[in-house]
């Protein structure tokens, strides 16, 4: 939470500034410089601190204590930046005026402010020639876009994601017990799975298991063993793993009888069937076989009527982790749909326009996918590490919140050069050169600051890391540069329609030239 608030909290003071710096260089006065940033810079930040709550709000509606406790956490912590950055950065900034600039303050800004206004008008930046390139080439671009997405899409939808939060601790003697474990006694001991089956009445009569008990217990044995990766199975009627008469014990060992009468609930009508995966239990296909052994039992209450009696439940270490991974994916599907509406709106009512909240959207979404994919070939094929099945369902929110800023920092500038009567293209290419330099540098801020958890030994860390580092960089220098100025180029003047009481750019019909051809 530390290093997200660090990176939220420093783009927003930066961006602020940097507009502050910006008025100043075009000649305007301290006190109008700050007015003019907090107006429309402030708007861009409040604006993006409201879809970074949003993000993060939509965790509280998690049953899990850890995702609501960040959610909340996280929510409030961006409430603060956006408040100081809005009160006291602009408070501190008339106080010390240009001293913020120092070492380049006083005269030495003065000069450096005639320099930066002669190479604007003389040479045009790197930003500036990007945009450029993208408004006159938009179908290029987004040819590029799709060519790239295409597979990008195709591995994040097929990749394979991992259950093991133990595989990353290279170094905790946990894991060094747990090798040693799968190594002498195989992978399956390190997480039994159970099979608890409780009897309407008592399963025990004079010592011995009832026949009604024996034939359920077998034939529910029989099944299960029968499974491809099922190694072992023991319980009241395989006491060594083995089928035995139950019904009669004195033929027994006493080592059976024991085995048999421990698998045998103190309330005498509930039995514990324990069932050993050949696999470890947090690989796909051990989770596999829970979903099989669920309906396997399904399958055979509805066949025979006496096990219908019966109440059966499967748990252990894999069948949790599968209950935790389908509850957690079910809910972060409410969650984004909750988050990608009430974002949507929050940018429609700010943008007033349908096509720019909605490339806002698709746009995030995509620096998501490509960087999602990136993780999953770096951490599956490189590290050969695994990526935790957790990390693209909190990625997606952290990113639609976090990731956000950047693209509302720049179609807000869009809109307001367009609002000072510059055709869409125009506005596109100003807005990219002016905002192009600090959205880079924020984004690398920011990416470093949660980059820095990639030296983390926790493989959790290590992916998040990795992907929202990634995911950033390329939306700022990728999307924002480049896309967006290509899609803006093609919508023209229709990428300013909305709700005619939320419109905030307005053309007349002659006043903007046609769209560009894709």
């Amino acid at each position: 939470m530390f290093t997200i608030m660090l990176g939220v909290g420093t783009d927003y003071s930066i961006f602020l500034m940097a507009r502050y710096r910006e008025e100043r260089v075009e000649g305007h006065d301290k006190a109008q410089a700050v007015q003019t940033s907090v107006t429309w810079s402030g708007e861009s930040i409040a604006t993006s601190a409201t879809t970074v709550i949003i993000a993060f709000g939509a965790m509280t509606i998690s049953s899990f204590t850890l995702l609501r406790s960040i959610g909340v956490g996280l929510g409030f912590g961006v409430l603060i930046a956006l408040l100081v950055s809005l009160t006291l950065i602009p408070s501190f900034i008339l106080v010390a005026g240009d001293r913020i600039f120092w070492p380049r303050s006083g005269k030495r800004f003065e000069s450096y402010a005639v320099k930066a206004r002669k190479k604007r008008s003389e040479r045009p930046g790197y930003f500036r020639r990007a945009a450029s390139f993208s408004v006159k080439r938009p179908g290029l671009v987004l040819g590029l876009t799709l060519l790239i997405s295409i597979p990008a899409i195709y591995i994040s939808l097929t990749g394979v994601t991992s259950y093991d939060f133990t595989a990353g601790l290279t170094h905790a003697e946990s894991v060094d017990g747990l090798a040693v474990l799968e190594k002498s006694f195989g992978a399956g001991q390190i997480g039994p799975t159970q099979v608890l089956v409780q009897f309407p009445i008592s399963i025990l009569t004079n010592g011995n298991l009832t026949q009604g008990a024996q034939a359920n217990l077998e034939n529910l044995s029989w099944n299960i063993s029968s499974l491809s990766n099922v190694e072992k199975l023991t319980g009241p009627t395989r006491p060594d793993g083995l089928p035995v008469d139950a019904t009669n014990m004195t033929g027994l060992t006493a080592q059976q009888r024991l085995a048999i009468l421990g698998s045998i609930g103190s309330d005498r009508r509930t039995a514990l069937v324990t069932v050993l995966f050949v696999e470890e239990p947090f690989t796909p296909k051990s989770l596999d076989t829970v979903n099989q052994i669920r309906r396997l039992v399904t399958s055979l209450q509805r066949s025979d009527a006496s096990l219908a009696q019966d109440t059966i439940l499967v748990g252990g270490a894999s069948a949790s982790t599968l209950d935790f991974s389908n509850e957690t994916v079910s809910q972060f599907n409410t969650m984004r749909v909750l988050t990608v509406a009430a974002i949507f709106l929050v940018l429609l009512v700010v943008l007033g326009s349908y096509p720019l909240a909605i490339t806002g959207i698709l746009s995030i979404g995509l620096s998501i996918t490509w960087a999602y994919a990136a993780t999953l070939l770096f951490f599956n094929n490189v590290l050969q590490s695994g990526v935790l099945f957790i990390i693209p369902l909190v990625l997606f929110l952290l990113l639609y919140g976090i990731g956000m800023d950047y693209n509302i920092f720049i179609l807000t500038r869009i809109r307001e050069e367009a609002q000072k009567g510059k055709e869409t293209r125009q506005a596109v290419v100003d807005a990219v050169d002016r905002t192009g330099g600090i959205i880079t540098a924020l984004a690398l801020i920011l990416a470093g600051a949660l980059g820095s958890l990639v030296l983390s030994s926790n493989r959790l860390l290590e992916g998040f890391g990795f992907a929202i580092a990634l995911a950033v960089v390329l939306d700022a220098m990728v999307v924002r540069t480049y896309l967006v100025p290509a899609i803006m180029s093609v919508l023209g003047q229709r990428a300013w329609w909305g709700p005619n009481r939320l419109r905030r750019v307005r053309f007349d019909k002659k006043s903007e030239p046609p769209a560009s051809n894709p």
